[in-house]
């Protein structure tokens, strides 16, 4: 699984879920952010993408996200 910021620096972590899945459609990624608004459908996010959480994360939720995304 990958866990990455919905915002970076050169790259977005839904341009990142894109690029994972040319070579791994299999890898879940979840995406986090703090600022961004995450909105609450999966169209403007890659399929890829199996979970957003919004910052701060506490150590249950990130658990729990994980888990489903592995499941």
């Amino acid at each position: 699984a990958v866990l990455t910021d919905l915002t970076m620096p050169g790259l977005t972590g839904d341009a990142l879920a894109r690029a994972l899945a040319t070579h791994r459609a299999d890898l879940p990624v979840l995406i986090m952010s703090g600022a961004e608004p995450l909105g609450d459908g999966s169209a403007e996010l890659p399929p890829a993408v199996r979970a957003r959480l919004r910052k701060p994360i506490d150590s249950g939720q990130l658990f729990d996200a994980l888990a489903h995304a592995l499941d």
